[in-house]
Formats: C-alpha cells, sequence, structure tokens
C-alpha cells in the first residue's frame, strides 16, 4: 500500500472518541444547535445544525462545514455565533456541522473509506436526516478535499464552495509531501493508541489537547485560554 493510499484511510477511518452527549451544547447556555444522528449503510453520522431563526431564506440553501485534519465539528465553535448572526444576510436556512466517520459522535468504520465513498454516504446520511436541498460547502484544510469531490460528483445540488486552507485532492500523491505524509500519518495513529490506553481525554479536559478534537471543558471559560483558531 503506498503511503498516500494509507494516508488518506487512516484519515477516513479516524480516530473514535468516548464522548459525552453531545445535546448538552457547543455553545453554552442557550445553545440552539439540533444534532441528528442518521443510520445510512450501517454507519451512524453525526450532523449539528443551527436553523436561520428569522422567517426570511427559510429554504434557502444549507451551509456544510467540514473541518481540517484531525479537528471534526467542535472546531467550528469559535466562528459558529459569527454564522449564526451573518445567516439571514447570507440567505442560508441552515448551517450544519459534520463529524466524518470515526470522529466526533460519528460511528467508526471497520474498514477503509475512501473519498469517493465518505461523499456518498454524507449524501445518504443528509437524505436520511431530512436535510436535503442546495448546499454551499465550506471546507478546512483537509476538508476541502471532501466538499470538492461532493460538487463533483453532485454538481447539481451545490451552489457554492469555500475553500479554507483548502489542500488538493492530489496533495498526498506529490513525491515532495511524502515526509509530510509519513509524519501526519504518525500523528494519528498515536492519538488512536492513546485514545484505546485512555490517556488522551485527561489531556483533553486538562487543555493540553484543544477542545476541537472533541472533548467539551466541563468550565466553558477554558475557551478563551485556548489556542482555538
Amino acid at each position: 500500500m503506498k503511503l498516500s493510499t494509507l494516508f488518506i484511510t487512516l484519515l477516513l477511518i479516524g480516530v473514535s472518541f468516548s464522548q459525552p452527549d453531545v445535546s448538552n451544547s457547543y455553545l453554552g447556555v442557550g445553545d440552539t444547535g439540533v444534532s441528528y444522528f442518521p443510520s445510512y449503510l450501517n454507519l451512524q453520522m453525526h450532523i449539528r445544525c443551527y436553523s436561520n431563526v428569522t422567517a426570511a431564506n427559510q429554504n434557502g440553501p444549507i451551509a456544510l462545514f467540514d473541518s481540517g485534519l484531525p479537528f471534526f465539528s467542535t472546531a467550528w465553535v469559535p466562528i459558529i455565533p459569527s454564522v449564526l448572526a451573518n445567516m439571514p444576510s447570507w440567505n442560508i436556512s441552515k448551517a450544519c456541522f459534520v463529524d466524518r466517520y470515526g470522529y466526533g459522535w460519528s460511528n467508526s468504520s471497520t474498514y477503509p473509506i475512501t473519498t469517493q465513498e465518505y461523499v456518498v454516504r454524507l449524501r445518504g446520511s443528509l437524505q436520511v436526516a431530512g436535510l436535503t436541498g442546495k448546499y454551499i460547502l465550506v471546507g478546512w484544510s483537509w476538508g476541502s478535499i471532501f466538499i470538492q469531490t461532493y460538487s463533483l460528483t453532485y454538481p447539481k445540488e451545490v451552489v457554492g464552495i469555500l475553500s479554507i486552507d483548502g489542500t488538493d485532492s492530489k496533495w498526498g500523491l506529490i513525491p515532495s509531501n511524502q515526509q509530510n505524509v509519513i509524519t501526519l500519518s504518525d500523528a494519528v495513529k498515536g492519538y488512536i493508541n492513546m485514545n484505546n490506553m485512555g490517556t488522551l481525554e485527561p489531556l483533553a479536559r486538562s487543555g493540553m489537547v484543544g477542545s476541537y478534537f472533541g472533548w467539551l471543558p466541563d468550565d466553558w471559560s477554558i475557551l478563551d485560554t485556548l489556542n482555538v483558531h
């Protein structure tokens, strides 16, 4: 197996975390988010959504956010308030934040899932959850690979894409990137091993691993001290 293939499959299997109930909120008191847990082809995906509370744009597109490596939906917590404030002017009906398989509150896959299969499963999960319509796809770093693939696979469903520090879909195949492939693969495997040994959660809760890895802090004031970006 090529290093790039190993890297990609590691990312799509992801890291399985033991999490508190996500309904406790991302934003603290007054959080209006709703978590969906659609099951599609024997895997459950977690999608956290916030609705436009104004009367306008109720039938507008859904903004769908996919995070960078190795983060998941909680990586977007610092920008969610701004997204909520701008939803009316952006003409969107919902803003939804996705946990890829093995990340956050989504199931882990027991076998490697390619990018192409992931977007098929993402689309199926959105349909099961009733989150259908047109999409504006937002991908940060590694997440941009998935929004590129989704837009190419289902172009009639996508009205816009936004890539933030985007990764090219062929990044892992470029020879000069192979050392980065090895380093990042080792980092992901290290987090998997730490989680299996039960040592990752205490580090996250102490602030040594950022809350965007998925553990929401017991004391919300810690978010002010963490390097969340």
